[in-house]
């Protein structure tokens, strides 16, 4: 009984990782009626989280390039979310910030949110320490033995283009970190 017990957790695993990436390519309103994708929203909630948010940072934190970030950010400024600006005596590199619209945005997403992690929440507070303890090991383990191996496909030096050695790649900055 145990042993099932044991396979029946990796299906449900699996089967979590699963709905969970199929949950992040559904485009969704965060109380502005327009439909924003997972890269949209985690785009404004960059800006958000940073003042003085350039191309650079969304590319690190969105593990994308610098020219998909120039494209998603175009979108973005079309539904009135992000403005752009340059820091005076910088006319290089653009800037941008959340308009209103983008603002509702992210407290839409914070809701969103919040209802879906609550019960998560609550639940994880009713476990013991060596439960939480366990399956902390479980989600390192599974990250430790990912097909990327540390590495996310994204060079992450981008001040530089001249990066092609794969020592040069890591994780991009929302796989190194929790929210």
């Amino acid at each position: 009984m145990y042993n099932m017990q044991k396979e029946l957790l990796f299906k449900k695993l699996h089967q979590t990782f699963n709905i969970l990436l199929c949950e992040s390519k559904k485009t969704r309103t965060y109380g502005t009626k327009q439909l924003l994708s997972t890269s949209e929203i985690s785009s404004l909630k960059c800006i958000e989280r940073n003042s003085n948010t350039k191309a650079g940072d969304l590319s690190r934190y969105l593990g994308i390039t610098n020219g998909a970030v120039t494209q998603l950010a175009k979108k973005l400024q079309e539904k009135k979310l992000i403005v752009p600006y340059h820091l005076k005596g910088n006319n290089k590199e653009v800037f941008y910030e959340l308009t209103e619209k983008g603002k509702l945005a992210c407290r839409g997403y914070d809701e969103h949110f919040k209802q879906k992690i609550t019960p998560v929440e609550d639940y994880i507070a009713t476990l013991d320490e060596g439960v939480v303890n366990s399956l902390i090991t479980i989600m390192d383990l599974l990250v430790q033995n990912s097909d990327t191996k540390n590495k996310c496909a994204i060079i992450t030096d981008l001040d530089s283009d001249t990066h092609t050695n794969q020592t040069d790649l890591k994780r991009c900055e929302k796989c190194q970190n929790s929210y």
